[in-house]
């Protein structure tokens, strides 16, 4: 995007990209996916996380991003103005698109919450894309072990502090963590004990990326986009640049720079805010940037 010009022209500029229909997020985004998921690629496992968040009561995004460092890396969303929980359609679009660039020999944990307890999704993930998956079920889902009474969860009888396995057809994990209001109960098709917990935990680490994407970052609230096809390359625009930032911050912290972006005494930025801070740095003393600060981008 060129910046020379008034500040006016520059509004004008991005208002025609949010407008132009041949601007397909897939086509431009696919590559970012790709670099990131053979970026972060590693013997134990990729971990995807799967959620949604509201934009003032207007818009409901669907996301799917990749944990990361206490936050997530955005890789595939889905915009519509209806409320309550996407189609499974649209959700399987979204993990079918990521899988798409997702390296061979990845191997992937699908994370969500109570929100996509759905059967057909986790054969969808499992058989399907030949991933894993670690999903939160509700505390009213019956489980049926061999050879003992049905039950429901909440009815399990698990304490604070408690781990506990119900099963082996599809494993059914319960902890309560000290200090939650109440216990995960986690579905796998995966036999993991504890490591399962590990997995799950993740998931919140969305929470975070959302953050920067509204108060603590872009504010894309502020926007006053409420069309789901001009919002979704709004977003598109977004992650680039948030991949970017976090790309910048691991970069200069393997070059020893991060001393002039944070403090060291206590440090509480997180990478993208680095990234970010660095840029900004850079414009602000008109320095020419480097090729370290270069994202590569992996071909299909």
């Amino acid at each position: 995007m060129p910046w020379s010009g008034t500040r006016d022209s520059v509004v004008q500029r991005l208002w025609r990209a949010l407008l132009n229909v041949r601007l397909d997020v897939r086509t431009l985004y696919g590559p970012t996916v790709g670099h990131v998921l053979s970026w972060l690629n590693n013997p134990r496992g990729v971990i995807v996380v799967l959620d949604r968040t509201m934009i003032q009561d207007a818009l409901n995004i669907l996301m799917v991003s990749v944990a990361f460092r206490g936050r997530s890396l955005p890789l595939a969303w889905k915009i519509q103005k209806k409320e309550g929980s996407f189609q499974l359609r649209h959700i399987r679009a979204a993990l079918r698109f990521v899988a798409s660039w997702t390296p061979p020999d990845a191997r992937i944990w699908v994370v969500d919450d109570r929100e996509f307890q759905h059967v057909a999704l986790q054969r969808f993930v499992r058989d399907e894309l030949g991933w894993h998956f670690v999903q939160r079920l509700d505390q009213s889902t019956w489980v049926y072990p061999r050879g003992r009474t049905a039950f429901k969860l909440r009815h399990s009888g698990l304490q604070r502090g408690q781990f506990r396995s119900f099963g082996r057809v599809q494993v059914t994990i319960g902890y309560w963590r000290l200090g939650e209001d109440e216990p995960w109960y986690l579905l796998s098709d995966q036999t993991l004990g504890r490591e399962a917990v590990r997995i799950y935990v993740r998931r919140f680490w969305i929470e975070e990326m959302f953050r920067h994407f509204k108060s603590q970052g872009w504010d894309i609230e502020a926007s006053r986009i409420r069309h789901p096809a001009h919002f979704q390359r709004l977003v598109l625009m977004i992650a680039l640049a948030y991949v970017w930032f976090v790309h910048i911050c691991v970069a200069l912290v393997k070059r020893g720079l991060r001393r002039w972006v944070d403090r060291c005494a206590h440090r509480t930025l997180s990478y993208f805010r680095l990234g970010w801070n660095w840029l900004d740095r850079l414009l602000a003393h008109d320095h020419p940037m480097p090729a370290w600060m270069c994202m590569p981008i992996s071909p299909k």
